[in-house]
């Protein structure tokens, strides 16, 4: 096998892509708008690390499942987050997974199945 093949995708890896060029000189979006996917991005990654115990080290795309969007938007909701704030920080997160995936079919299943985890 191929070292690509038997590499793991971490999940932030694609993160400066992102928010820096994607963002801005693509998708077309203002720098306010950008902020708040960083700001989003950056509660997930903490969750991640702080209440999930997970290193950003080892945590790759395919851990990012269904059930765990759907354990992260409850933690969100049981922390006090307006139902516009946990929207928004979900949709961040799927908006990453779509822009992962859209470079890499490997990750189609993983946004896939981020897209049907409900909004509140």
């Amino acid at each position: 096998m191929s070292r690509n093949k038997t590499e793991k995708k971490l999940f932030f890896s694609k993160t400066l892509d992102f928010l820096d060029r994607y963002l801005p000189d693509q998708a077309m979006k203002s720098t306010n708008t950008i902020e708040t996917y960083r700001d989003a991005l950056t509660v997930f990654r903490r969750y991640v690390t702080d209440t999930l115990h997970l290193s950003i080290r080892s945590f790759g795309f395919e851990a990012c499942t269904h059930d765990l969007l759907l354990d992260y938007l409850g933690f969100l909701n049981k922390n006090g987050n307006a139902a516009t704030t946990c929207n928004n920080r979900l949709a961040a997160v799927k908006a990453y997974l779509w822009y992962a995936a859209d470079g890499d079919i490997s990750l189609q299943s993983v946004a896939l199945a981020a897209s049907h985890v409900p909004l509140n």
